[in-house]
């Protein structure tokens, strides 16, 4: 019996394919401009949309594409599996490395989502998801459209990116970044 498995793809691209998308010269006249079209600023303009506000995602290319149109959403384990190759074929620091590089996070490992700074009035951030952007973007959705419509959310002085101080952040750039994969490299 010949089994022919399908040409593997992003559902997100293939759903909308790439001369489907349409580009403006100016902006629509909306009360929020949603800056990054990934899981993160399509979830916050859908809810900011759903909770009655005016709103435009604004992406540099296509909406859903790049990570999030790529993502697997950690429906594997194969991770562990990467690092253990890059550790047989190199070794363990390469294999650390690599980890550091496909992170971002922040230094203690919770995304900030908020206002970009203590005074933004009409600016706001999320970022710093780790390896956990459709689970953390979602989040960031949800939290930033209370935050935006003037909601309280108990778990916004968690995630509030003025919740550590640049001194502490600080690392030495001499020192590797932490890996939290560790035990797949060592």
């Amino acid at each position: 019996m010949d089994v022919t498995l399908p040409k593997p793809g992003s559902y997100w691209l293939a759903d909308c394919p790439p001369d489907a998308h349409r580009q403006t010269e100016a902006l629509p006249d909306v009360e929020v401009a949603v800056v990054g079209g990934g899981i993160a600023g399509i979830t916050t303009a859908y809810l900011l949309k759903q909770a009655g506000l005016t709103v435009a995602p604004v992406e540099a290319r296509r909406l859903l594409d790049g990570v999030t149109g790529h993502t697997t959403a950690k429906v594997s384990a194969q991770h562990g599996l990467i690092y253990a190759e890059l550790r047989d074929r190199f070794d363990a620091d390469t294999a650390t490395g690599y980890g550091a590089s496909q992170l971002n996070t922040t230094v203690d490992r919770l995304p900030y989502i908020g206002r970009y700074t203590r005074g933004s009035r009409h600016l706001w951030v999320a970022t710093g998801f780790g390896q956990w952007g459709m689970t953390n973007g979602t989040l960031a959705g949800l939290l930033l459209r209370d935050l935006v419509t003037g909601v309280d959310n108990p778990w916004a002085e968690l995630y509030d990116p003025a919740r550590i101080a640049l001194r502490q952040s600080a690392t030495d750039p001499l020192q590797p970044l932490p890996l939290p994969d560790r035990e797949y490299t060592g």
